[in-house]
């Protein structure tokens, strides 16, 4: 929605999201279902810096958008119930 442009680049990250959070109706993730095991923890650990400038600026866009993805899916879970 907000850069639509960008968004396939950004769909892996946002399918990894919704397949490791827990689902009610399964009571675990879909990544356990089907694996049998917790998914690895995938946090994105930002440094203070880095010697490659553009690592650090694809960090921190990847960082926003994985927030905002978050946002909106918790803002729909809201719209749902």
């Amino acid at each position: 929605m907000y850069s639509p442009k960008k968004l396939y680049s950004w769909l892996s990250l946002a399918q990894w999201w919704y397949n490791t959070n827990h689902h009610s109706a399964i009571k675990m993730s879909f990544f356990q279902a089907l694996y049998g095991y917790a998914p690895p923890n995938r946090e994105i650990v930002m440094q203070d810096s880095s010697s490659v400038e553009a690592v650090d600026e694809m960090l921190q866009v990847r960082t926003n958008t994985y927030h905002i993805f978050q946002k909106q899916l918790e803002a729909t879970k809201s719209r749902m119930k």
